[in-house]
């Protein structure tokens, strides 16, 4: 069983390393994307640089590759007992959500976690997901900031862990993880939204 976890985990990792942007970017522009618009190679700068049609398509892809690592993980360790499962899948993810960020196949240059976060949490508890994007959805809505949107978004996750399993330390411990590295992540727009230059979304940007 323990072989089954690392295996688990280090799959996650491997898959979250792959980005989506990157390898789009490449046979579109031909050039990385992060060498384009803010340099990070996420869903928000492919949408800035290439539009919304290559967007969409990266958030698929990004999410594709979590709900692999995740429902691999689910299966291969508690089969199809989703209870038991809830410790394995928060790992997984936060595996991916790692190996997003910090991926072996980009030198450690990856984007900063948003979607494969979103992604975990869908899996986790798809109720909490719904909580956790509708804070995202309404932030964004209001503020067109993406960044305070996704920081907003993840910060909640803690918070919902301590109302769905309150006597759960394991779990409660963990799902600090990742909102703590996302927040880090974003500490630069952290920084731009309290000086009023970070950037608004636009959807009407069309690819170049």
């Amino acid at each position: 069983m323990i072989a089954r976890y690392i295996f688990c985990v280090l799959f996650a990792y491997l898959a979250g390393s792959w980005n989506p942007a990157i390898t789009l970017s490449k046979r579109v522009l031909g050039k990385d994307i992060r060498t384009f618009g803010s340099g990070n190679p996420g869903t928000t700068n492919v949408q800035r640089v290439m539009g919304n049609k290559y967007a969409a398509i990266n958030a698929v892809l990004d999410l594709g590759k979590t709900m692999v690592a995740i429902l691999l993980a689910q299966l291969l360790c508690e089969g199809f007992d989703f209870k038991a499962g809830l410790v394995i899948r928060l790992v997984a993810g936060t595996a991916a959500v790692i190996g997003h960020i910090w991926p072996v196949w980009y030198g450690f240059r990856g984007g900063k976690g948003v979607m494969t976060a979103a992604t975990t949490a869908l899996f986790f508890h798809p109720l909490m997901f719904l909580a956790c994007i509708t804070v995202f959805v309404v932030t964004v809505a209001l503020t067109r900031y993406i960044s305070l949107g996704s920081i907003l978004g993840n910060l909640i996750f803690p918070v919902l862990l301590l109302i769905f399993y309150p006597g759960a330390t394991v779990l409660n411990i963990m799902g600090v993880l990742i909102p703590l590295i996302v927040v880090i992540k974003h500490r630069a727009n952290i920084i731009r939204l309290f000086n009023g230059t970070e950037n608004k979304i636009s959807f009407k940007k069309k690819a170049t």
